[in-house]
């Protein structure tokens, strides 16, 4: 399979990017003076050497060079240093969410089908969720649901962690990384910050706010 990634989120790069996946390594990661990564992440929490994805004759590779902050496949973390095989729609998350990617078909039919099919997750029979990340929108319930960009970046993150808990931590990095200072790995912004911050979610949420669970002295998660 022939294939290429999609940038969902990760700055510098735009929602949607398009990479072409090359035969042989991909390196994911940090640049800096002396290591450059073929897919180079600003974000001080993605490792220098993070990552690299192995498209070869039969299959596509993950593999984790030892990250700090680690790496997911659909929500789940893998364990560094071994091989793990990536399917056509499969997200990969690098160090918890504030990089994600995905790994769709290099044909642009199947490209396109592939978005489609993962921008709507069906919660209940009536209540539908779609995301569109090229445009940072949410529709709840087919009603458009207004919200900022750290509203965005807090609610796309519990999205793309569906059912799983996301720590204080990880909203952190993911919220407010312009605020990582000196040789801090975490931004500095604190529990009433955050809480307020989901306040003002759950509101725009309307009857759905209650998919918002907060998870005692741990964080918060979204069920879907």
């Amino acid at each position: 399979m022939h294939a290429c990634l999609v940038v969902e989120r990760g700055e510098p790069y735009e929602a949607g990017s398009r990479i072409e996946l090359p035969n042989g390594k991909l390196y994911l990661g940090r640049s800096s003076l002396d290591s450059q990564a073929d897919v180079s992440f600003s974000n001080q929490l993605i490792s220098r050497k993070h990552c690299y994805i192995l498209q070869n004759e039969e299959d596509i590779i993950l593999y984790d060079l030892g990250s700090k902050h680690g790496t997911m496949i659909n929500g789940k973390a893998i364990t560094p240093h071994e091989k793990y095989i990536l399917n056509r729609g499969d997200t990969v998350s690098l160090s918890m969410g504030i990089a994600v990617i995905r790994i769709v078909s290099a044909s642009k039919n199947e490209e396109t089908m592939d978005l489609s099919q993962t921008q709507f997750i069906s919660l209940k029979k009536d209540a539908i969720i779609a995301v569109d990340c090229a445009k940072l929108e949410c529709h709840i319930d087919g009603q458009l649901v207004n919200l900022t960009e750290k509203e965005w970046r807090f609610f796309k993150l519990l999205y793309d962690h569906a059912n799983t808990v996301v720590t204080y931590d990880a909203i952190r990095a993911a919220v407010w990384p312009e605020r990582i200072l000196g040789e801090s790995t975490l931004p500095d912004a604190g529990v009433d910050e955050i809480n307020v911050l989901i306040y003002r979610v759950r509101k725009k949420m309307g009857k759905r706010a209650d998919m918002l669970k907060a998870m005692r002295a741990r964080g918060y998660v979204m069920n879907l």
